[in-house]
């Protein structure tokens, strides 16, 4: 990067890009010199295990948002309800409904703004109750890039809160709060990740109410990322969503929500800000226009609340499908020493520990596991990215087919112990002398041609709308050249 450059932004843009962040350092490694694993493309590509994305449930997902596929009309490209992320009919109706019936909540469509993913709707909210050098309280560990959510724009700094469970939650916040008072910093927030992002783990009720009450004492927000709440695919009563517990006229509690994670279709980017507070949703509203969701992603994903009996029979089988994941990808992990939290019962990860792989428990030994991993063709993401001080924890995404699990696995101990299951070594497709050479490895003519049918095949409807003549009267001046003579 140009110094010079640098000295063209504002003071505030240059700290951010001087000081970077986590994402950027997890971007500038996957991107350099590496190609992403594909069975059959490149089989020799990066697996990577840290993006959090459900990849085992696209057969359920496909068919539905194929089938009401909306053709592109004119208020597709028009400024048609570019602005309308309140009370719009269609998705946000659907979607309150959807809540309302999934947790007895008592939301009303009005208290919903519809934003490109959850991480805008934090970056609202932050932007909306904090001004420049203020404060939050962050139940730690949380997800890393919350702190580019409330700390790019709104310029918030967050404050690590450990919580280990042997007194009420509002006590260690209540501590960390008199701490940052004494320090001359102005708290504006408690965060709360629920179920929890890195850990899967969840707050119990009876916290969240306790916070919820201590909040409101001290004229602290209470803002709750909800961005896994369908996920909890066991001891779903440990679980209760922010939805069904808020009173709608608590004007300190903000909840987020979304699609991407709940519904595994991060590529559609749509997320929720709820909110009782009347001011916090005008504002909200003016800046949802610049974080907007397209008028045809709406209409797509609409598909998959219309059906009320579908989608609890969606989230029912993607639930087991993690469960089953999550056992198996436990399993194969303590057959090599690593741990994982007892705790996880959310989400598309287990929360690993490889300290048995580090000569001592520091960040610099988080990151030289990291970087061996990733010589080897795997990516998995380092604890200290979510402020975790117990050194040695990674989070380790499992939602992927048994096959790419079973290789990544592969690597991982060919990796960190190749002597320990020399096995390894033997059921790896490729010669192999201390690391794994990434390559593309291109098709053939036949496998092209064999994809292509397979695609074909899988597809019928669009084979049998699709005809020649079809595309003859669309296309008259290259139809002729194909005429006989």
């Amino acid at each position: 990067m140009d110094k010079q450059h640098i000295k063209l932004l504002s003071k505030t843009s240059r700290a951010h890009v001087e000081e970077g962040g986590h994402f950027e350092e997890l971007l500038e490694v996957t991107s350099t010199d590496c190609r992403t694993y594909h069975p059959i493309h490149c089989k020799q590509g990066l697996i990577d295990l840290g993006p959090a994305e459900n990849a085992l449930c696209d057969d359920l997902l496909l068919p539905v948002l194929n089938q009401n596929l909306p053709k592109i009309s004119v208020e597709h490209i028009r400024y048609t309800n570019f602005s309308s992320s309140v009370g719009e009919t269609g998705i946000t109706t659907l979607i309150t409904k959807f809540l309302q019936d999934e947790f007895s909540s008592n939301i009303s469509e009005s208290n919903l703004i519809l934003t490109s993913g959850v991480g805008s709707a934090n970056e609202i909210i932050s932007f909306a109750i904090a001004d420049k050098g203020d404060a939050f309280l962050v139940l730690a560990p949380y997800y890393y890039n919350f702190n580019d959510d409330a700390g790019l724009k709104p310029n918030v700094s967050l404050i690590p809160v450990y919580h280990d469970g042997t007194e009420k939650m509002s006590e260690c916040f209540n501590k960390a709060l008199e701490k940052a008072r004494q320090d001359g910093i102005n708290v504006r927030a408690v965060c709360i990740f629920n179920p929890n992002n890195p850990t899967g783990k969840v707050v119990g009720k009876d916290h969240i109410l306790d916070l919820i009450d201590w909040c409101q004492e001290n004229e602290l927000h209470l803002i709750v990322d909800e961005a896994y709440n369908l996920t909890v695919y066991e001891d779903k009563e440990s679980f209760q969503s922010v939805f069904s517990l808020v009173k709608p006229d608590n004007p300190y509690v903000h909840i987020t929500w979304g699609l991407s994670k709940n519904f595994s279709v991060p590529g559609f980017r749509l997320g929720v800000l709820c909110s009782f507070n009347t001011a916090v949703l005008k504002l909200a509203s003016r800046m949802a226009v610049y974080n907007s969701v397209p008028l045809y992603i709406r209409n797509i994903c609409s598909s998959l609340f219309i059906d009320r009996v579908q989608c609890k029979k969606i989230i029912k089988e993607s639930n087991e499908r993690l469960k089953k994941a999550k056992d198996y990808f436990t399993k194969r992990l303590a057959d090599i020493g690593v741990a994982v939290c007892k705790d996880t019962i959310s989400g598309f990860y287990v929360w690993a520990d490889f300290s048995k792989y580090m000569p001592e428990k520091t960040i610099e030994a988080e990151k030289n596991i990291y970087k061996r991993l990733l010589k080897f063709g795997v990516c998995i993401t380092p604890g200290y990215m979510y402020s975790n001080l117990d050194y040695g924890f990674f989070r380790v995404i499992y939602a992927f087919p048994q096959p790419t699990i079973d290789l990544a696995l592969e690597r991982i101990i060919l990796a960190l112990n190749p002597t320990e299951q020399p096995r390894i070594l033997e059921s790896l497709t490729s010669d192999i002398d201390d690391e794994i050479e990434f390559a593309v490895e291109t098709c053939t003519l036949e496998d092209d041609v064999k994809n292509l049918f397979s695609a074909l095949r899988s597809d019928k409807q669009w084979v049998k709308e699709n005809t020649g003549e079809k595309w003859a009267k669309e296309n008259p001046a290259a139809a002729k050249i194909f005429e006989k003579k």
